[in-house]
């Protein structure tokens, strides 16, 4: 979750993992740009996610939306 994102490598790489270890798992890059970012909690319902990864501009942003830090 970040803007921009498309540059980013991180799905190419996690889902080449994901496919040598075997697993049933996909890593999306999710470009959301800020005037959107009030939309975060009902994007991350709606896609089901069960974890994600954080990063400029929202790294901050996204604090008060969270259950959990880990």
């Amino acid at each position: 979750i970040g803007h921009p994102i498309d540059h980013s490598l991180s799905p190419i790489m996690h889902d080449a993992n994901f496919k040598a270890l075997k697993r049933d798992d996909t890593y999306e890059a999710l470009n959301i740009p800020p005037k959107h970012f009030h939309l975060i909690k009902e994007i991350i319902n709606e896609k089901q996610l069960d974890g994600f990864n954080i990063t400029i501009p929202h790294k901050e942003n996204i604090i008060p939306y969270l259950d959990e830090i880990d």
